[in-house]
Protein backbone atom coordinates (compact mmCIF):
# COMPACT_ATOMS: atom_id res chain seq x y z
CA UNK A 1 0.00 0.00 0.00
CA UNK A 2 1.27 3.46 -0.58
CA UNK A 3 -0.47 6.54 0.20
CA UNK A 4 -0.22 10.05 -0.92
CA UNK A 5 -1.85 13.23 0.83
CA UNK A 6 -0.78 16.66 -0.45
CA UNK A 7 -0.74 20.20 0.32
CA UNK A 8 -0.89 19.17 4.13
CA UNK A 9 0.41 22.56 5.69
CA UNK A 10 1.97 20.51 8.71
CA UNK A 11 5.78 20.82 10.12
CA UNK A 12 8.10 19.21 11.77
CA UNK A 13 6.10 18.28 14.38
CA UNK A 14 3.71 16.86 12.34
CA UNK A 15 4.84 12.98 13.06
CA UNK A 16 4.86 13.67 16.83
CA UNK A 17 1.81 14.57 16.67
CA UNK A 18 0.84 11.54 14.42
CA UNK A 19 2.84 9.44 16.47
CA UNK A 20 0.44 10.35 19.90
CA UNK A 21 -2.53 9.71 17.86
CA UNK A 22 -1.69 6.16 17.12
CA UNK A 23 -1.53 5.08 20.89
CA UNK A 24 -3.85 3.05 22.20
CA UNK A 25 -3.33 0.78 18.60
CA UNK A 26 -3.10 -2.83 18.97
CA UNK A 27 0.64 -4.21 19.28
CA UNK A 28 2.28 -0.74 18.37
CA UNK A 29 5.96 -0.12 18.07
CA UNK A 30 7.36 2.57 17.29
CA UNK A 31 10.92 1.73 15.49
CA UNK A 32 12.28 4.89 14.62
CA UNK A 33 11.33 8.38 14.29
CA UNK A 34 14.16 10.51 12.43
CA UNK A 35 14.53 13.78 10.61
CA UNK A 36 16.59 14.40 7.39
CA UNK A 37 17.69 16.07 4.20
CA UNK A 38 17.32 14.33 0.63
CA UNK A 39 18.09 15.72 -2.89
CA UNK A 40 14.91 15.56 -5.05
CA UNK A 41 15.27 14.38 -8.81
CA UNK A 42 12.64 16.93 -10.31
CA UNK A 43 13.70 20.36 -9.20
CA UNK A 44 11.82 20.13 -5.79
CA UNK A 45 14.90 20.17 -3.23
CA UNK A 46 16.50 19.88 -1.33
CA UNK A 47 13.85 18.17 0.91
CA UNK A 48 13.95 18.05 4.84
CA UNK A 49 12.11 14.70 5.17
CA UNK A 50 11.03 13.38 8.59
CA UNK A 51 10.08 9.71 8.69
CA UNK A 52 8.01 7.96 11.14
CA UNK A 53 8.23 4.14 11.14
CA UNK A 54 5.96 2.21 13.28
CA UNK A 55 4.67 -2.01 13.40
CA UNK A 56 0.81 -2.89 14.85
CA UNK A 57 -0.99 -5.86 15.31
CA UNK A 58 -3.74 -6.75 12.40
CA UNK A 59 -5.30 -9.63 13.54
CA UNK A 60 -2.59 -12.23 14.03
CA UNK A 61 -0.54 -10.22 11.54
CA UNK A 62 1.96 -7.51 12.51
CA UNK A 63 2.17 -4.89 9.54
CA UNK A 64 4.84 -2.66 8.99
CA UNK A 65 4.24 1.29 8.38
CA UNK A 66 6.37 4.57 7.38
CA UNK A 67 4.53 7.72 6.92
CA UNK A 68 7.10 10.53 6.03
CA UNK A 69 6.34 14.18 6.04
CA UNK A 70 8.19 16.51 2.89
CA UNK A 71 9.24 19.95 3.17
CA UNK A 72 10.20 20.68 -0.57
CA UNK A 73 12.63 23.23 -1.58
CA UNK A 74 14.36 23.15 2.07
CA UNK A 75 11.21 24.02 3.96
CA UNK A 76 10.92 22.85 7.52
CA UNK A 77 7.13 23.26 6.66
CA UNK A 78 5.59 19.48 5.26
CA UNK A 79 3.57 19.94 2.30
CA UNK A 80 3.24 16.38 1.10
CA UNK A 81 2.71 13.02 3.74
CA UNK A 82 3.95 9.75 1.48
CA UNK A 83 2.77 6.53 3.61
CA UNK A 84 3.81 3.03 2.80
CA UNK A 85 2.62 -0.06 4.46
CA UNK A 86 2.74 -4.26 4.41
CA UNK A 87 3.98 -7.39 5.46
CA UNK A 88 6.93 -6.65 7.75
CA UNK A 89 8.69 -9.16 5.51
CA UNK A 90 8.04 -6.41 2.76
CA UNK A 91 9.43 -3.51 4.90
CA UNK A 92 13.03 -3.68 2.69
CA UNK A 93 10.80 -3.33 -0.69
CA UNK A 94 8.33 -0.69 1.04
CA UNK A 95 11.56 1.35 1.84
CA UNK A 96 12.79 1.07 -1.47
CA UNK A 97 9.29 2.26 -2.66
CA UNK A 98 8.95 5.40 -0.27
CA UNK A 99 12.67 6.28 -1.27
CA UNK A 100 12.07 6.24 -4.79
CA UNK A 101 8.58 8.51 -4.21
CA UNK A 102 9.89 10.60 -2.31
CA UNK A 103 12.53 11.88 -4.41
CA UNK A 104 10.63 11.79 -7.33
CA UNK A 105 7.58 13.62 -6.14
CA UNK A 106 6.12 17.32 -7.90
CA UNK A 107 3.52 19.58 -6.92
CA UNK A 108 2.40 21.93 -9.87
CA UNK A 109 0.43 24.84 -9.85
Amino acid sequence: MVRFHVNLGGNVTTAKKKQAALRGTRGLKVLSRSTTTMKATRQQGPLIVTTLVYTYKNGSTTRWVATRYIGQWGDKNANIEITVGGRLKDRTLLTTVLNKATASVALSG
